[in-house]
């Protein structure tokens, strides 16, 4: 498994307040002590997360409530999992099981508040042009807000 779903995991723990440790993760995961205790010093250091530890409990949590990985809500994830759905359904392919994991894959990088945004992305494929990035941002931040 990926740092990128273990700290996935560790977060999802951390919400459900489970005072996740370092054992947390090398029971899921198979990992050594200095893995799971990387991982952990990646997400507080690396990802600004407010890691706090618990003795009583032996675990961590937020000590801000409001904290989201950096990644989680992205704009580009939002739109591009909307696209591949509509992309999808129109061609046929929606049924495709690698069409169905990744919007599986990609719908665990999206909070589930963000998840009603999906149905709502709406296109007509009249000519392609290829946009400016910049233009392409203010576009993808405008939809998902």
């Amino acid at each position: 498994m990926s740092i990128l779903e273990r700290v996935y995991f560790f977060h999802d723990e951390l919400i459900r307040n489970t005072y996740p440790n370092a054992s947390t993760l090398m029971r899921a995961f198979e990992v050594s002590r200095i893995t799971a205790r990387r991982d952990i010093a990646y997400l507080r250091d690396r990802l600004l997360a407010p890691l706090s530890f618990n003795p009583q409990k032996n675990g961590f949590y937020y000590s801000e409530e409001d904290f989201n990985l950096p990644f989680e809500n992205s704009p580009r994830i939002i739109f591009l999992l909307g696209m591949l759905n509509r992309l999808a359904e129109e061609t046929g392919l929606s049924n495709l099981p690698e069409i169905i994991q990744l919007e599986k894959k990609l719908s665990k990088l999206v909070s589930q508040e963000s998840t009603h945004l999906i149905g709502t992305i709406h296109c007509e494929w009249i000519e392609v042009e290829h946009p400016d990035a910049a233009i392409f941002d203010a576009i993808i931040e405008a939809i998902v807000k």
